[in-house]
């Protein structure tokens, strides 16, 4: 068996096509096919169950894949450091963003400022397939219990500055049962934890905008077009003199923003980042709680 061949048969199994393999691999149908059935030939058994123009792994290529997973991640540690070792190629941090996205212009210069021999790359959309198992993830659930919690903040009402609410003594939910709300949309995880929060105390918010974009719904907000809960740190509404920050005394609700890292190995580069990441989130910490 050659490493090419196992490549090959992982790629294969992934698409469950040997056309969509093949060009995902940059090579032409009849060579996959080819090298797919000098692998099995060579092991003296199947791999694929084939149906039509689909191949699906039976029970033999479900343990070779699970092993070759393996195997390619071993090798791809080891190139890692190695490479690290000898001072080869570009350092590259990749970096996919889920929450928190209102700090990521700062959280970016601050990295570049401290860590200029680094090039990053950020993902936003989870555009980041190909490198998921390289990316440190900002999240904002728990992946696995060796996550950093970086943030723990909680969710407050944002109004206009010259909102009767913002000089209000103290604000209850009852205060904003006729108040126009903006939100972001279903597709968004701090959606559901506001409504869901709202849904526990039978409150209704009348909603007349909801938006994908977190930057566009806050520029909305600064044109005095209604009221928000948005988280209270990572939102970095207080960069604004138009909006004003308010506890809804009835309404006490929190988040948490963590940093997950690739279970692989880290670069000296990758650790350092770690490092600053968590350095950058304790300023805000300190500076907005």
């Amino acid at each position: 068996m050659e490493l090419y061949q196992l490549h090959c048969f992982k790629i294969a199994a992934e698409c469950e096509s040997i056309t969509k393999a093949a060009q995902a691999l940059y090579i032409s149908q009849p060579s996959l096919s080819q090298t797919i059935r000098r692998l099995e030939k060579e092991l003296g058994y199947p791999l694929f169950n084939r149906l039509n123009k689909k191949i699906k792994l039976n029970y033999s290529g479900e343990i070779l894949y699970e092993r070759v997973c393996h195997m390619e991640k071993y090798m791809d540690n080891t190139l890692a450091e190695l490479n690290e070792i000898n001072n080869i190629g570009k350092s590259v941090v990749f970096l996919q963003v889920s929450c928190a996205s209102m700090l990521l212009t700062d959280l970016l210069i601050y990295l570049k400022d401290c860590l200029p021999q680094i090039e990053f790359r950020i993902y936003q959309l989870n555009t980041a397939h190909k490198y998921i198992e390289k990316c440190l993830w900002i999240v904002s659930e728990q992946i696995d219990e060796q996550d950093d919690l970086l943030l723990h903040e909680d969710i407050k009402l944002v109004v206009p500055v010259d909102h009767p609410l913002a000089s209000a003594e103290k604000i209850w939910l009852e205060d904003l049962v006729k108040e126009k709300f903006i939100t972001l949309t279903e597709n968004w995880k701090l959606f559901h934890l506001i409504k869901s929060e709202l849904d526990k105390r039978s409150f209704s918010s009348q909603i007349t905008m909801h938006f994908d974009n977190p930057t566009l719904m806050r520029a909305i907000l600064n044109q005095k077009v209604g009221v928000a809960f948005v988280p209270s740190v990572s939102w970095n509404t207080h960069s604004t003199d138009q909006l004003v920050i308010r506890t809804v005394e009835d309404f006490k609700v929190s988040r948490k923003i963590y940093l997950h890292k690739p279970n692989m190995f880290l670069t000296k580069d990758q650790q350092q980042c770690i490092e600053k990441i968590r350095a950058f989130f304790k300023m805000q910490k300190d500076r907005y709680t």
